[in-house]
């Protein structure tokens, strides 16, 4: 599966490839291990393509603009949680008995003194429009899920230092097929303070 491909090269890149790559002919050599052999080798360019335009689309916030590229040195990837929500239906990860359920966020880094985290998402849309961004976001249940993200890493940091010196600042939702038709495509931004999209 093409989008579980991804996930993994992602999550498993050498984080020093992903920071000092110019282009996508700089991470190819990098990526063949995790492709060779699969179904997706004969793609190994548009692979690497797609994993470039991913760590190099803009991240905006109100505030600031940065790349996944710029935070890495900050990056925790695949962060594994236990949560638990009344009512676990539309929850896309592996559910447990009494509204527990697992997940794994993509990734949590840190800028300028906050916390942001991270969702990967490979679907292959029609339109990347913010307008339609949106849409699958809210059709999907997506922003519930970063919401449930933020307070496991709040609690978690929470635990780690004993008091609420660090806060959960927002969260991005890439679509990695939508970052590489346009820079200014793909990504819906939630500032999770106000808990609203930018």
């Amino acid at each position: 599966h093409t989008g579980v491909l991804l996930h993994h090269i992602l999550e498993k890149i050498d984080i020093d490839v992903l920071r000092l790559g110019r282009s996508s002919k700089d991470l190819r050599e990098h990526i063949v291990p995790f492709i060779q052999g699969t179904f997706l080798y004969p793609f190994i360019e548009d692979v690497a393509h797609l994993v470039f335009s991913a760590i190099t689309t803009p991240l905006c916030t109100k505030e600031d603009t940065f790349t996944f590229q710029e935070v890495v040195l900050s990056l925790y990837r695949e962060m594994p949680f236990l949560g638990m929500v009344q009512e676990n239906n539309w929850v896309q990860e592996v559910s447990l008995p009494d509204g527990k359920f697992l997940g794994t966020i993509d990734a949590v880094f840190s800028r300028n003194k906050k916390i942001y985290l991270l969702d990967w998402k490979t679907h292959d849309l029609e339109s990347y429009t913010q307008e339609n961004l949106e849409s699958v976001v809210l059709r999907n249940h997506y922003h519930v899920q970063i919401l449930l993200y933020a307070r496991a890493v709040q609690k978690y940091l929470h635990l780690i230092h004993q008091q609420d010196l660090w806060s959960v600042e927002g969260g991005f939702i890439v679509f990695i097929r939508g970052a590489q038709k346009c820079s200014q495509a793909g990504v819906v931004y939630m500032n999770l303070l106000q808990e609203a999209y930018v």
